[in-house]
């Protein structure tokens, strides 16, 4: 065998060329009809191939640029396909993330956010506002926020019956509301002037206090007195709680502006009149 300079139309590799003919004798008996007159041996294809008619290398080099130009566009192809694939896969990772982003804005993130909205009107004694943010929400205890503003509303308007029944429906001494509302409850109570509560709501609010404050963290004593300050026709000039007639219960005890001290017992939405001793 030797070493030609005719290439492989596979690989384009340089044939060793069959001297004996065997080889290619009976390649002939499978291809009769090709335009070839020897075979050559190709070790990078690991096979006999046929070489072209009278030695044409020019025509085997052609053949040869031929196909490596279709491999190359075969294998562009193959990657341009490997890339779009890759930007689809890419673009719909990136779909994904969006609509999960979405997701968590409009069905967590925003809804908290209008919750703490609602939460700071409440406690600014906005609650008309806060009731309407509340009613539109799905969030934690919002729904029994919205039943405690239509409460506050009713003693904002001295509705006491209406406002105690919408406490009452929340079963708080069964704990259904959670820690944050009964503090709420609390911190209105404590400072009831400011939030627009009736002596006589407070009054009522302080008889049902074991369902919203089980701590006992409210002056209930000094709350009872106030309230029943503001029951005078006149303010006086200073007060004190006192059992006047001994009966162990604390009495309220005024010094009026001109002077004059007087005393009443405490009963219910009533100040009832004590005889004091000068």
């Amino acid at each position: 065998m030797e070493l030609s300079s005719y290439k492989c139309r596979n690989c384009g590799n340089d044939l060793i060329l069959d001297d004996g003919y065997k080889t290619w004798n009976e390649y002939q008996k499978i291809h009769p009809d090709a335009p070839v007159d020897r075979a050559g041996y190709c070790t990078n294809c690991k096979k006999w191939v046929p070489t072209i008619k009278n030695g044409d290398v020019q025509i085997a080099e052609e053949l040869n640029t031929l196909q490596m130009r279709i491999r190359k566009r075969i294998e562009d192809d193959a990657r341009k396909a490997r890339q779009q694939k890759m930007l689809m896969a890419g673009a719909g990772a990136a779909a994904i993330l969006c609509a999960l982003a979405a997701a968590f804005f409009f069905l967590y993130y925003k809804p908290r956010q209008n919750y703490k909205a609602a939460n700071d009107l409440f406690d600014q004694g906005a609650y008309a506002e806060a009731l309407e943010k509340y009613e539109s929400l799905k969030v934690g205890d919002s729904a029994d926020r919205a039943v405690l503003c239509e409460a506050f509303l009713a003693l904002q308007q001295n509705d006491i019956e209406t406002a105690l029944g919408k406490l009452e429906s929340l079963n708080l001494s069964d704990n259904a509301l959670s820690k944050d509302v009964k503090d709420a409850i609390t911190r209105k109570v404590a400072s009831w002037k400011t939030n627009g509560i009736s002596a006589e709501g407070l009054i009522s609010l302080l008889d049902r206090r074991d369902t919203y404050d089980p701590g006992n963290t409210l002056d209930v004593d000094a709350l009872t007195m106030e309230a029943h300050v503001s029951f005078l026709e006149e303010s006086p000039a200073e007060t004190l709680s006192f059992d006047v007639d001994g009966d162990g219960a604390q009495d309220l005890v005024t010094l009026t502006q001109d002077r004059q001290i007087e005393a009443y017992r405490m009963v219910d939405t009533e100040n009832v009149g004590v005889a004091v001793s000068h």
